[in-house]
């Protein structure tokens, strides 16, 4: 009676221990799988970065163009204050739901 359970304990144990395995792995995969995906972004992002600034070199004789080209960039730097202060507003509701 002993032995089956400890053959019970010791299966249940082995189990686990699978399942500790299987769930690490498919949360190292989640985790590369998004990493790959930002710097794939993050690549997309510099090309088209690249490409303004060709446009801005090419046009910036003509005034209305450069003045447009200017408030693409002002947009884009408030873009980016939103963006980080949306990311910083989700992880600091994060941490205090964890609380």
């Amino acid at each position: 009676m002993a032995e089956v359970a400890a053959q019970k304990a010791q299966l249940q144990y082995e189990v686990a221990q699978r399942e500790r395995k299987r769930n690490f792995r498919e949360r190292s995969s989640a985790k590369m799988e998004a990493g790959l995906k930002m710097k794939e972004s993050r690549l997309k992002l510099q090309q088209k970065q690249k490409q303004l600034e060709n446009l801005s070199q090419k046009h910036s004789e003509n005034p209305e163009i450069a003045q447009l080209l200017k408030a693409l960039d002002e947009l884009r730097d408030a873009n980016d204050t939103y963006r980080e202060a949306l990311y910083n507003f989700c992880r600091t509701t994060l941490a205090l739901e964890s609380l």
